[in-house]
């Protein structure tokens, strides 16, 4: 179960540490079919998609991505949730929250952060903590690029659903501002990572 200070989570035939992260190989698509994020790919596009998604699991409070760190990566919420927070330790506040199979509403900006490294982000603004233990499905940004240049269509149906979440991000957004100005007081997290 545990070797030295790295814990390992057993329930998969293809388990491997990277660091201090567990991971596991996804050996099944069906959990990504069913995301936003997916929508439209064919079966040989998941079938590509596959191998490349790593299942990793987060004890509760754990940093995920912090402020500086690169942006390598694009993460799907299995189970559990996460927050995006801004400012400073001790001041640091939740922007948005993200859930399993979540849409954008108020109080969650959806199921998958991490996606401005298909644009060209450099460096995290902020960090993602898990509010519990949780696990997520990792697609590293290198591996996924190499995809891109076999498959361009993959690309395009990709990119084209992250543009429809961050579209609903900034319509709710721009509600939960037009109610601040409104009402004074904010409804919850404003859904926009």
């Amino acid at each position: 179960m545990s070797s030295g200070c790295h814990a390992i989570l057993r329930d998969g035939p293809r388990d491997r540490i990277v660091g201090r992260k567990v991971y596991e190989e996804m050996m099944d698509f069906e959990f990504p079919r069913r995301r936003v994020l997916f929508l439209g790919l064919r079966e040989a596009q998941m079938r590509s998609l596959a191998p490349l998604l790593r299942r990793r699991v987060v004890r509760a409070g754990e940093l995920v991505c912090h402020r500086g760190q690169g942006k390598d990566a694009l993460f799907l919420v299995e189970r559990g949730g996460f927050e995006l927070r801004a400012g400073g330790a001790v001041g640091a506040r939740v922007i948005a929250t993200f859930e399993p199979a979540s849409q954008v509403i108020e109080g969650c900006a959806g199921d998958f952060f991490g996606e401005a490294c298909l644009f060209g982000a450099a460096l995290w603004r902020a960090e993602v903590r898990a509010r519990e233990r949780s696990v997520l499905i990792e697609l590293r940004l290198v591996e996924l690029q190499a995809l891109f240049e076999r498959d361009p269509e993959l690309e395009l149906l990709i990119l084209r659903n992250v543009s429809r979440v961050l579209a609903a991000r900034l319509r709710h957004r721009r509600r939960e501002q037009a109610w601040r100005r409104a009402f004074g007081a904010s409804r919850g997290a404003s859904g926009c990572a």
